[in-house]
């Protein structure tokens, strides 16, 4: 895909980069931060991607990275329960331009 600089682009640039900005400042999506780290302690930069409050729990989907996607599921209420973590790989794709 190439980037073109459009409003659209720049929009969602924005919601990343705020994305970044929730999950590191508040002390709600702390425990999310710390499941993330535990699982990938190796990570330089966490993106939500989307996030379903569920009656129970919270899903969220997030980029670790650039090659790293996790789905966490969190129960709401009880903090002991183990948090529900799938991974997976993002495949590198190279586009030549001629």
């Amino acid at each position: 895909m190439k980037l073109i600089g459009s409003k659209t682009e720049q929009d969602l640039r924005e919601q990343l980069i705020k994305s970044k900005e929730s999950l590191f400042g508040s002390e709600e999506k702390k425990r999310l931060l710390e499941v993330l780290r535990n699982i990938y302690p190796k990570m330089n930069t966490v993106y939500i991607l989307h996030w379903i409050p569920e009656q129970g729990e919270d899903i969220y989907k997030v980029l670790i990275d650039d090659n790293m996607i996790a789905v966490v599921e969190l129960n709401r209420y009880n903090t002991k329960v183990e948090p529900e973590v799938q991974l997976m790989s993002v495949p590198l794709i190279y586009s030549r331009t001629q």
